[in-house]
């Protein structure tokens, strides 16, 4: 009988430890970059998630002007990354800035955070450039043709 009162102890003692394993296992992410890193909708992903949002923006311009994100429910990267290990830091690339400004940018947030794996996401496409360099090439074949049919 007085075993009894030592196992169930022993049960809630583990129990409880469990608990509070799991809620240290709960991962952790941060987030840097543009528009497309929100259009993630970083709130509604699982786990202690925060983020540095600025839209339209280099990571080199993010890194030189952190103080304003467009997205001002943003963690400002300075003080989040002082202050707290992530286990995840991802990283967006955008237009304006060269391969050597991302590498060195990426680089500051890499000594920051040593331990945290980084995922590094390519920006948007630019689809754009590619549609006006077919717009003007089918405009070209169209003219061409068009030229063609009223000689007849």
């Amino acid at each position: 009988m007085k075993l009894r009162p030592l196992i169930l102890l022993t049960c809630l003692a583990a129990v409880i430890f469990s608990l509070d394993a799991n809620a240290a296992a709960k991962p952790s992410y941060y987030l840097i970059g543009n528009s497309l890193t929100w259009d993630t909708v970083p709130p509604k992903l699982d786990g202690d998630v925060q983020w540095h949002v600025d839209c339209g923006k280099s990571l080199p311009f993010i890194q030189q002007n952190p103080a304003k994100p467009c997205v001002k429910t943003s963690t400002l990267w300075p003080k989040a990354l002082k202050e707290k290990q992530y286990g995840f830091v991802s990283v967006q690339t955008h237009y304006g800035a060269s391969l050597k400004q991302d590498a060195d940018a990426i680089s500051l947030w890499i000594k920051m955070q040593p331990k945290a794996v980084f995922v590094i996401r390519a920006g948007h496409a630019r689809s754009h450039e590619r549609t006006n360099t077919r717009t003007r090439r089918w405009r070209r074949r169209w003219n061409t043709a068009r030229r063609i049919w009223t000689r007849w």
